[in-house]
């Protein structure tokens, strides 16, 4: 049975990602938050299988309780859903160790796919995330101590497959 906790401050969203995840098979959320201490004590207490996570939390920021999630609960794997596409913000939260960043306004099935990823344990990235991550790599000058200019055609193809989803 894969636990989940869901940590947002709106409750419409809270409940919709409920509805949304109570749908899949061997799903239970176990916890919800409306602030990040709340987050904290939730994952510290049932050590969820995954965490969705709001990066805008009252009281503690999503990206604080991403790390101490890291310390606390290193198998759990966390999914930021927020509004913030704005690079720094996707770039931090994916080095801190989310395996997923969706947009907000992404459409449920998105939201599902997303999930079955990371819990296939693949990283997943919003479609217009995805766009924005293979033109920063495109546009990137060629360096020769670059590990990916070694890469194969074909493994050029398979990593970018990867970051389409």
């Amino acid at each position: 049975m894969n636990t989940i906790v869901i940590a947002d401050d709106h409750d419409l969203v809270r409940r919709g990602l409920r509805s949304l995840l109570e749908a899949e098979p061997e799903c239970r959320i176990v916890a919800e938050a409306a602030d990040g201490n709340i987050a904290l004590e939730a994952i510290g207490k049932f050590r969820p299988t995954v965490l969705f996570l709001d990066l805008s939390l009252p009281r503690l920021h999503g990206l604080h309780v991403l790390r101490q999630t890291q310390t606390a609960s290193p198998d759990t794997r966390v999914i930021i859903l927020s509004m913030h596409d704005d690079e720094p913000y996707v770039v931090e939260a994916l080095r801190a160790g989310a395996m997923a960043y969706l947009l907000k306004g992404a459409e449920s099935a998105e939201i599902v796919r997303a999930f079955r990823e990371v819990l296939a344990g693949r990283r997943y990235l919003s479609a217009p995330l995805s766009e924005w991550a293979i033109n920063a790599l495109a546009s990137r000058p060629a360096d020769a101590s670059d590990p990916l200019q070694s890469l194969t055609a074909r493994e050029r193809e398979v990593l970018q497959l990867a970051v389409v989803g």
